[in-house]
C-alpha cells in the first residue's frame, strides 16, 4: 500500500494516466495504420519536389500552414506510423497544456483540471486524427493557443511589460496558418476577466484593465479578418451567410439561431451519446470496444480516485470545487463553444458526428472540456449535499465526478479505437485494390482516367486515390502533370453522347497537381469487395446494381487502354505493402486480361488452377469469364456446373443469358448454347 501511495502521490501519475488512454485511443493499430485521404497528395508532392514542394501545393488555400505540412511530411517519409505517433503525443501534450492552464486559474482545483484534460485527450466527436498529416498543425496549433493563453494570463498579472507579454502575442499568430480555432481568441477577454476578479478586481476598474489587456490581441485578431478577408479571401468557401442576413435578417436569423443551438447540442450532448450507445457490431469489433473501455476505465478511476481535495481550513468552508465553480465552468464551457462555432457557421459548413464534417468538431474540444467538467463537477456537489456526512465534509467528495468522468474516457477510448480499426481496413482495401488493378492491367495508356464507382472507401475521393495510381503506373515521374488520375464518375460533365466519337477535355487542377486528358481516355472501373475488382466496357450495364449515371458513363470506357506490359509490368508502391497472396481475385484478373486478348486456353488455365484449389468469387458475375471460357473449349459440363452456381442469385440470369446468346452466334457452338441457354430460363 506504500507503494501504492507513492505511486498516486507522484507528480508523473496523472501524465502517466493521460498517455495510457491515448495510447488506448489512438496507439494501439499504429503499427498498421497506412496514409489516408488529404495525407496522399502531400507526400506525392514531397517525393516530386521537397519540401519547398509542398508549401506551395497548399499556399493556394494556406499559406502560412505550408511549413507545418511540409515539416510532417517530411518527418514521415514512406514510414507513415511516425505521422500517427507525433499527432499522438502532440495531442496527449495539448491536454496537459490545458491542465496547466485550469490550475494556473483554479490552483484549488487540480482534480477538476485533470478531468478536462482527460476529456480533451478522448473527445469522441473528432474522429479524423488518422489524417495525421493533414491534421498535424491543428494539433499544434491547438496547444499553441492553449499555451498563449498560459502566457497571457501569467503575463496580465505582471506589474510591468515584459517578455511574457511579447511571448504570448507571438503564439497568439496561430490563427493565420488555420482559422479553426479563431473563435476562440474571443475568450481572452473572458479569461482575462474571470482571472481579475478572482483575484478582487471589480466594476470600472476590471473592466479597464481587461479592455487594456485584450487591445494587442484584438489588434492581431482585426489584422487577421483583413487579410482573411481581402487578401487571402474566401477560396474555397464563401461566407454565404452574411450576405443572407444582410438581404432578409428576419428570414434568416431564426435558421441561423437554430444551426446554433443544433450544433452546440450535437458537440455538448450528442458526442456524449453517441459515444455511450453506439455500440459496435460484431464479435471481435465489441471485444475489442470493450477490451479498450476497460483497459481505460480501471487506470483512470484508479487515477481519479486518488487524487485527494485540497484540504478546507476547517469543516464548515465551502468545498474547493463548489456548485458556483462547476457552474462557472458550464458557462465558461459554452461561450467557448458559441466563439468556436462562427468559422463554420459564416461558411455554411454543417457540424456533425460523422465523416467528413466531424472535422469542425475541433474548433469545439476546449469548450466540450470544460463543460463536460463542469457538469461532472455540479453531479458530485448535488449528490454531497443529498449524501454528506456533516461530521466528514469530504466523504463523498470526488467519488461522483471521478466516476462519471471515467466512464466517459472509458467508452471514448472504446470508439476511437474501433474508428481507428475501420481506418486499418480502408488501407487493407487500399492494398488490395491497387494490387488487383495491376493484376487485370499490366500496363496503362498515358493520360488514362480511371473512372470509379460510387467508392466502397469511406475516407477516399478521386484526388486522394490519384497519387497511389501514379505510383503504379509512372514510378519514374518527376512532374507535376500527371500521366494519370482516379475520377469520380459523377464529377464528370460530358456533353456529348458516348458514341460520338468525339473528344472532351477531362482535367482538373488540385493545388500544383494538374491533369489534363480527354473522353477517349476514361477506363471506367467497379470495386465493391469482396467482390474483385473490374474494368468494364460498354456491354457490362448488367453486371451490377450501378447508378443510372453511371452505367450511362459505359459508352465512353475504353478498354483498349488497359494493356499487357511492353516491358516491366506495373507494381504498386513498396510502402503500400507486399504483393497478397494468391487467391480467387489474382486468377480472376489474370482471366479477365486473357479474355479482352481472347485468349481462352489462358482463361480455362486459370479457372483450373482457381477452382482446384476450392477458390470460389465474391462475386456471381465473375463466374461468367469461366463459363465462357469452357464452353469454347468443349467443357460443357464445367460451364453448366457454373451457369448454376451463378444462378443462386437470378439477378444475374439476364447476364448469363446474354453469355448463351453470344455463344449459339457461332456455329460450332450453337447447338449446346441453346441447350444450356434453354436449362438456364433463358427465352430464344
Amino acid at each position: 500500500m506504500t507503494l501504492l501511495k507513492r505511486i498516486t502521490s507522484s507528480r508523473w501519475f496523472p501524465p502517466t494516466i493521460i498517455l495510457w488512454i491515448c495510447l488506448l485511443s489512438f496507439g494501439l493499430l499504429i503499427p498498421w495504420m497506412g496514409l489516408y485521404a488529404d495525407d496522399w497528395p502531400f507526400v506525392y508532392i514531397y517525393d516530386l519536389q521537397g519540401f519547398s514542394g509542398v508549401v506551395q501545393f497548399i499556399a493556394w488555400v494556406r499559406p502560412f500552414a505550408g511549413p507545418f505540412f511540409a515539416l510532417i511530411t517530411a518527418l514521415t517519409g514512406h514510414t507513415f506510423w511516425i505521422s500517427h505517433l507525433v499527432v499522438m503525443l502532440i495531442h496527449f501534450g495539448d491536454a496537459l497544456l490545458l491542465a496547466a492552464l485550469l490550475r494556473l486559474m483554479w490552483p484549488e482545483a487540480p482534480k477538476q483540471a485533470l478531468w478536462a484534460a482527460i476529456i480533451l485527450a478522448v473527445f469522441p466527436a473528432f474522429k479524423q486524427q488518422p489524417l495525421a498529416i493533414e491534421y498535424f498543425p491543428h494539433f499544434v496549433l491547438l496547444g499553441l493557443l492553449l499555451l498563449s493563453f498560459i502566457t497571457m494570463i501569467r503575463a496580465s498579472r505582471q506589474a510591468k511589460w515584459g517578455w511574457m507579454h511579447l511571448l504570448s502575442y507571438v503564439l497568439s499568430l496561430g490563427m493565420f496558418p488555420v482559422e479553426y480555432f479563431f473563435g476562440q481568441e474571443l475568450m481572452r477577454p473572458v479569461l482575462l476577466g474571470v482571472d481579475r476578479y478572482r483575484r478582487g478586481e471589480r466594476g470600472r476598474q476590471l473592466a479597464g484593465r481587461v479592455f487594456l489587456g485584450w487591445l494587442p490581441y484584438l489588434g492581431i485578431m482585426l489584422a487577421f479578418l483583413v487579410w482573411r478577408v481581402f487578401i487571402q479571401k474566401f477560396v474555397t468557401y464563401q461566407p454565404s451567410l452574411i450576405g443572407k442576413i444582410v438581404s432578409d435578417p428576419a428570414a434568416y436569423l431564426p435558421g441561423l439561431l437554430y444551426t446554433i443551438g443544433s450544433d452546440v447540442w450535437t458537440v455538448a450532448a450528442g458526442t456524449w451519446i453517441q459515444a455511450l450507445t453506439n455500440l459496435p457490431t460484431g464479435r471481435l469489433s465489441l471485444l475489442a470496444f470493450g477490451g479498450a473501455a476497460l483497459a481505460a476505465l480501471g487506470p483512470v478511476l484508479w487515477l481519479l480516485l486518488s487524487q485527494r481535495p485540497i484540504q478546507q481550513a476547517n469543516s464548515n468552508t465551502p468545498p474547493t470545487f463548489g456548485w458556483k465553480t462547476a457552474l462557472a465552468w458550464c458557462v465558461l464551457g459554452l461561450l467557448s463553444m458559441l466563439f468556436a462555432g462562427w468559422p463554420f457557421w459564416i461558411t455554411g459548413l454543417p457540424v456533425q458526428l460523422t465523416f467528413p464534417w466531424d472535422r469542425p468538431t475541433l474548433a469545439f474540444i476546449i469548450g466540450s472540456a470544460l463543460l463536460t467538467t463542469g457538469l461532472a463537477g455540479l453531479l458530485e456537489t448535488g449528490i454531497d449535499c443529498l449524501f454528506k456526512d456533516p461530521k466528514n465534509l469530504q466523504v463523498y467528495r470526488g467519488k461522483a465526478g471521478a466516476v462519471a468522468i471515467s466512464l466517459l474516457a472509458a467508452f471514448s477510448c472504446g470508439q476511437h479505437l474501433i474508428n481507428a480499426n475501420s481506418y486499418r481496413e480502408e488501407w487493407n482495401m487500399l492494398h488490395q485494390f491497387y494490387w488487383q488493378l495491376a493484376w487485370r492491367s499490366p500496363a496503362l495508356e498515358p493520360g488514362t482516367g480511371l473512372v470509379l464507382n460510387d467508392l466502397p472507401f469511406a475516407y477516399h475521393v478521386d484526388k486522394f486515390l490519384t497519387p497511389l495510381l501514379n505510383y503504379t503506373y509512372a514510378p519514374d515521374n518527376r512532374s507535376a502533370d500527371l500521366p494519370y488520375s482516379v475520377l469520380d464518375y459523377y464529377k464528370l460533365k460530358l456533353k456529348q453522347p458516348s458514341n460520338s466519337g468525339q473528344s472532351e477535355p477531362v482535367d482538373w487542377t488540385y493545388g500544383t497537381l494538374n491533369y489534363h486528358s480527354d473522353s477517349q481516355h476514361l477506363l471506367l472501373a467497379y470495386y465493391d469487395p469482396p467482390a474483385c475488382l473490374r474494368l468494364l466496357g460498354p456491354q457490362d450495364d448488367h453486371l451490377f446494381l450501378a447508378t443510372q449515371e453511371y452505367n450511362a458513363l459505359l459508352g465512353y470506357s475504353n478498354l483498349s487502354l488497359s494493356r499487357a506490359s511492353g516491358g516491366n509490368p506495373a507494381v504498386p508502391p513498396t510502402f503500400l505493402g507486399p504483393e497478397p497472396a494468391v487467391g480467387w481475385c489474382y486468377y480472376f484478373e489474370q482471366a479477365d486480361a486473357a479474355r479482352l486478348d481472347g485468349d481462352w486456353d489462358k482463361v480455362v488455365s486459370l479457372g483450373d488452377q482457381a477452382f482446384g484449389n476450392d477458390l470460389k468469387p465474391g462475386h456471381p458475375s465473375e463466374y461468367l469469364i469461366f463459363i465462357e471460357g469452357y464452353a469454347r473449349s468443349g467443357q460443357w459440363d464445367e460451364a453448366r456446373r457454373l451457369a448454376r452456381e451463378t444462378l443462386k442469385d437470378d439477378f444475374y440470369r439476364p447476364a448469363l443469358c446474354r453469355v448463351w446468346s453470344r455463344l449459339s452466334a457461332e456455329p460450332a457452338l450453337t447447338t449446346n448454347a441453346n441447350q444450356a441457354a434453354a436449362e438456364n430460363g433463358c427465352a430464344n
